[in-house]
């Protein structure tokens, strides 16, 4: 089962019978034991903790694939905040199962700093996203599986850890705020940032920090529309990624299908962005009313 509370077969499941592989379906892992031994346990889009008495029992622990260059992204919405943050590179980290921890365990593979380019159609939806990296996922965890590269000692490999780690350097903490200065460009950053790291030698953890974010679940709190500061490209983007935006208007919740950039000056009903820019609803639905067809009373309640 995966983070979706639609309940309902995995793949996997078909594999596994296909395969004569014994399943286990359960509700809770309270007081549940695996009937035989556990070699390694696998959690891909799992959104539970496995317990730390089972990862203990199983020879090898556990193993989670997360679509991010852990520990940046680290939560329940890698991809959807991917988009959100317009982000054009990514990648894949293979790391073992905290027991206490969602995506704090030890990486043991991950795609080289900073990522790799996320094609345009990739950036269009989550499952634009989803499809392009799953593939990489996957690849990654066979790979990791076939070089046993969870049998211990294990090696954090992991970009964030190779980072220098020291007391703090003033000179340096100046180079690193003033890089996007330089370069808007990621490889270079980072080249940039190496390159001054071996010299100074002094870099504290606090510094990696600052490029480092949380993916946390989304909900219908995150489609409400700040009109105070979000940009058209904000909306248009949000719109795109999260489905329907809302609010609230003369009391009444206002749920939009869609916008789409206007420029000003036009007979569509638009609304003013936070960057002065304009954006229309391509589809309104009020509250209560037939779906889709609330455009017309809506400008009629806005010229009132």
């Amino acid at each position: 089962m995966g983070l979706s509370t639609d309940l309902r077969p995995v793949p996997i499941k078909s594999v596994a019978q296909s395969l004569s592989i014994p399943l286990h379906q359960i509700d809770t892992f309270t007081s549940w034991t695996p009937p035989t031994p556990i070699n390694l346990i696998i959690a891909v889009s799992f959104g539970r903790l496995v317990p730390p008495r089972l990862l203990s029992a199983a020879e090898y622990g556990g193993l989670n694939v997360h679509p991010s260059l852990l520990p940046d992204l680290r939560g329940p919405a890698p991809l959807q905040w991917t988009l959100l943050h317009r982000m054009t590179h990514t990648g894949v980290t293979l790391q073992t199962l905290h027991p206490q921890h969602f995506d704090q365990g030890t990486i043991l593979a991950q795609t080289p700093w900073p990522g790799e380019e996320i094609p345009e159609a990739a950036r269009e939806s989550n499952a634009a996203l989803l499809e392009w990296i799953a593939p990489k996922a996957a690849d990654m965890l066979l790979q990791g599986i076939y070089n046993k590269v969870f049998v211990s000692p294990v090696k954090d490999v992991g970009w964030y850890s190779t980072a220098p780690t020291s007391s703090q350097s003033s000179i340096f903490i100046h180079v690193v705020s003033i890089l996007p200065a330089w370069s808007a460009n990621q490889e270079i950053q980072h080249s940039l940032y190496t390159g001054f790291a071996d010299i100074f030698q002094d870099i504290g953890e606090e510094i990696a920090k600052q490029t480092i974010r949380y993916a946390p679940k989304l909900g219908p709190g995150d489609r409400r529309i700040d009109w105070t500061t979000w940009t058209a490209e904000d909306i248009v983007i949000r719109s795109r990624i999260l489905g329907n935006l809302w609010d609230i208007i003369q009391g009444k919740r206002v749920i939009y299908g869609g916008f789409e950039r206007v420029d000003g000056g036009h007979d569509r009903l638009s609304f003013k962005t936070a960057d002065d820019s304009y954006v229309a609803p391509t589809s309104v639905t009020l509250e209560g009313e037939q779906a889709g067809k609330g455009l017309d009373k809506l400008r009629r309640m806005l010229r009132a």
